[in-house]
């Protein structure tokens, strides 16, 4: 198993590129493989992850439904948006934000999403209005493929219809301290204009998205706010860059069964060094050093989940001239229990 190091990650979304994962997809519908991110708890709606090393169905740009324009990055989602009029059939994207929306923080919140070119054998070609994402302070559970009936906080008033990839971003303001996103359609399908646009018989609306996005327009906080939590920012480094001086692996099993039980950091180059490991929320789980013996895969005595945590490692670099540099990596260990 591999865990991917993306390059950024968003103040607000975890992940919102779908670079990070727990393993290269195989097969449709493995949205479970993207870190951070569920299908609004549906026991039968199944986006698909795609990413341009997965099998003969998840690869990009071709896959079973369209033809997918080049872009930056590995990594992307499509959903069946929705089926025919009057099925009522939907799939939806959602993920906890990093941390509280800030009550009267102005955001942008943006996102890039195509349709593709559809293949000769797809059973796509439906396009549809009023895609949108909705913020919640309580996640919003899907029941089967059913609409969710709630108002989305920003939605695409026109049909969306595009081959090439198009962002669309807006302008929101939190009258309250949102902490779930959700991605799709919402609402039934009469209060959508779902029409044929490619294809003889088309049976779906199916999207690619990428590039999920929510940033604070500014860091104004009301008079009676608290100000926000600070949190690392996780900025990923490239592992060639930090190989010369530790060995980190990207993943450990603390199963109890003997073998791998902990998440150590091997110095090559370097004796001295601190390690902390954060959630994908930001909070912080671990702090250790050299003198430690690495992460259990506990916070407070209980067992974290299995899934991705954010590491951060400082320690100083000596120069040939005496001098010393001060060092800051991240990654990404995955836990398997």
């Amino acid at each position: 198993m591999f865990v991917s190091i993306p390059a950024s990650i968003n103040a607000q979304v975890f992940n919102g590129d779908f670079e990070n994962y727990m393993e290269i997809p195989s097969e449709l519908g493995q949205w479970n493989l993207i870190s951070g991110w569920t299908n609004a708890g549906s026991s039968s709606a199944s986006p698909d992850y795609y990413h341009s090393l997965g099998s003969e169905q998840t690869d990009i740009p071709e896959t079973p439904y369209a033809i997918v324009p080049e872009k930056s990055g590995d990594a992307i989602v499509g959903m069946r948006i929705c089926g025919k009029p009057g099925t009522s059939s939907r799939e939806y994207l959602s993920t906890r934000l990093v941390s509280p929306m800030v009550v009267n923080q102005s955001y942008r919140l943006s996102f890039k999403v195509t349709n593709g070119s559809l293949t000769s054998v797809s059973n796509a070609g439906l396009v549809v209005d009023h895609i949108g994402v909705a913020l919640t302070e309580e996640e919003i559970p899907q029941t089967l493929s059913e609409p969710i009936l709630i108002e989305p906080k920003c939605k695409l008033e026109s049909v969306s219809a595009n081959q090439s990839w198009v962002e669309y971003s807006f302008i929101i303001n939190a009258d309250i301290a949102y902490r779930y996103l959700t991605l799709g359609l919402f609402g039934d399908d009469n209060l959508h204009q779902i029409v044929a646009k490619w294809g003889e018989n088309p049976l779906y609306a199916y999207y690619f998205f990428d590039d999920i996005k929510l940033s604070p327009l500014s860091s104004t906080i009301g008079e009676n706010q608290k100000p926000p939590m600070e949190r690392p920012e996780p900025v990923f480094s490239n592992p060639n860059e930090y190989t010369q001086y530790f060995f980190i692996p990207n993943t450990f099993s603390p199963n109890m069964d003997g073998s791998n039980e902990y998440f150590n950091i091997v110095p090559n180059q370097v004796i001295d060094y601190s390690l902390r490991i954060f959630g994908k929320w930001g909070d912080e789980l671990y702090q250790g050093n050299h003198l430690t013996s690495g992460w259990d895969g506990t916070y407070k005595g209980l067992d974290c989940p299995d899934g991705a945590y954010i590491w951060q490692l400082n320690f100083e670099r000596t120069l040939d001239t005496g001098k010393k540099i001060p060092m800051e990596f991240k990654g990404v260990v995955n836990v398997i229990r």
